[in-house]
């Protein structure tokens, strides 16, 4: 999408003053937005900036592109989608695309985005943003060291919104875990407990019998009770693993937390000194450089997390586990194979795998 509005300047109309663009190309018309984006009082974040926020937001994880040195991209039409798409406490509004559009050429014709083989830059390497050797004036260097306290801003709501999945899958895999300890595996032990007392009953002594001393009725109870034991025993180690799954899941989910929680504090302490720069001396502070540059890899960390609402599910997978043992239950041998397989392939892999694991520097 190219540029489509330009020389934006204020006029008054019968219902008030709007800002108003020409349109690029001859036979379109023009546009009127309202006025104000850029006005404020000092040190109070303006509606501009709610805007970009909203761009970020929107993308974080996918139409952002957040490189390592720091710089954010998004495409224009996409950008758009996202005003569109905008929820903020304003009196000014965004009725449809047009005007969506205007509000990225107006903040390009004011310098507080830039465009680059058709994308915008929402967010510019904080090096270059540091001092007059910059290759932007005092005015852009403000504009864009406002962005990142923006998309900052927006990234801390968004590690909230993190936290509190977390904190609610936590308590979830708690409570599941609670009632799969006092409920499914106390039953499978009274299987495996009454199973087992059966079989030890076959015989005249305390052990279980050799079933070549038994009659052939009793053989046959045997068998039958020898492979209902290897059920129940099966059943018995996979609620065991579960359980140890869970428990490893609930600890995960408490590191992240941890570790999120600790981001969380060190991006809000340091959003307030970007503005006061920004809006004093117009320079990043050179202190913060590396916080917005590990921003991309904490979104890149978040957005890698294992879903703690799938990891909730896969409670559910002894269920499943114990269906297939049932099928399979042709012998000993395949049964306990069916149930190794399925822990190794499912549940282990989960627990043993560090990819979920928030890297913060």
């Amino acid at each position: 999408m190219q540029q489509k509005y330009e020389n934006f300047d204020e006029r008054e109309m019968g219902d008030g003053t709007y800002l108003v663009g020409d349109p690029v190309e001859p036979h379109e018309e023009p546009i009127r937005i309202d006025t104000g984006w850029f006005d404020g009082e000092p040190g109070e974040k303006r509606d501009w900036e709610y805007i970009v926020g909203e761009i970020v937001a929107s993308d974080l994880q996918e139409g952002l592109q957040l490189q390592e040195g720091g710089e954010g991209t998004i495409y224009r039409d996409q950008a758009v989608e996202n005003i569109l798409d905008a929820d903020f406490d304003s009196d000014k509004s965004i009725v449809n695309r047009d005007q969506a559009t205007a509000i990225v050429d107006y903040f390009l014709e004011e310098g507080a985005l830039t465009a680059t083989d058709g994308e915008l830059v929402v967010l510019h390497d904080p090096t270059e943003l540091t001092g007059e050797s910059s290759r932007f004036d005092s005015q852009e260097r403000e504009y864009h060291v406002l962005s990142w306290a923006a998309a900052i801003d927006t990234c801390i709501d968004y590690m909230q919104d993190t936290l509190d999945t977390f904190e609610e899958a936590r308590e979830r895999l708690k409570e599941e875990t609670s009632d799969v300890k006092e409920s499914d595996v106390s039953e499978v032990e009274k299987e495996v407990a009454r199973v087992g007392q059966e079989l030890k009953n076959l015989g005249p002594g305390a052990q279980v019998p050799d079933p070549s001393e038994l009659s052939a009725d009793q053989k046959e109870r045997y068998e039958t009770l020898k492979e209902d034991f290897a059920y129940y025993k099966s059943l018995y180690e996979v609620k065991q693993e579960q359980l140890v799954t869970a428990e490893k899941g609930i600890e995960k989910l408490r590191r992240n937390i941890k570790r999120l929680r600790g981001a969380k504090d060190v991006y809000e302490s340091k959003v307030g000194e970007m503005r006061k720069a920004a809006l004093q001396q117009q320079v990043f502070p050179s202190e913060d450089i590396d916080v917005a540059q590990n921003m991309a890899g904490l979104i890149t960390s978040l957005s890698d997390v294992e879903d703690p609402r799938e990891m909730a599910e896969n409670l559910g997978d002894a269920e499943e586990l114990n269906d297939s043992v049932d099928d399979m239950m042709e012998s000993i041998g395949e049964v306990t194979a069916s149930v190794e397989e399925g822990l190794d392939s499912d549940e282990q892999a989960e627990i043993e795998s560090d990819e979920s694991e928030l890297q913060i520097e």
